[in-house]
């Protein structure tokens, strides 16, 4: 992924932490860190999440799904406040449509966000996914290519 030169013009970021399949993200939150960037990520709470600040993978617990997330719950970000958001997916096509894993947290969050994006392996693109009305487009999605 080539992320680090792009990361030097944001002062925040939202990201997920990865599991099992996704995108690798521990080295890009470690650069983050190292470069005085605002880290943000998710929290599931309910039906929703929610983003909080970070300052070490210390500040992580296993959450939902065993999925490490903030054990913090204040102050909790606005998502408009964050100038990168990076989104997980399953599958992309040509047009930045996405899937997610089937609950809709991001559909829910991506309206409020400045600029998304979708980090994916190449493999994980397909020639269409159709659409429903809530399911928000990503501004652009990168891969290892």
């Amino acid at each position: 992924m080539k992320l680090k030169g792009r990361l030097d013009h944001v002062s925040s970021i939202g990201i997920y932490v990865s599991i099992q399949d996704e995108v690798e993200t521990e080295e890009i939150i470690q650069y983050c860190f190292d470069h005085g960037i605002h880290v943000h990520v998710p929290k599931v709470e309910g039906k929703n999440i929610h983003f909080y600040e970070i300052h070490a993978f210390s500040d992580l617990i296993p959450g939902v799904w065993s999925i490490p997330e903030p054990y913090g719950t204040e102050p909790e970000t606005d998502p408009s406040s964050i100038d990168w958001m990076l989104v997980p997916l399953s599958a992309f096509d040509a047009a930045h449509h996405r899937t997610g894993y089937g609950a809709g947290y991001y559909d829910r969050i991506l309206p409020y966000c400045r600029h998304k994006t979708g980090i994916a392996f190449s493999v994980q693109e397909v020639d269409d996914i159709e659409t429903d009305p809530w399911d928000e487009d990503l501004d652009e999605i990168i891969t290892e290519q």
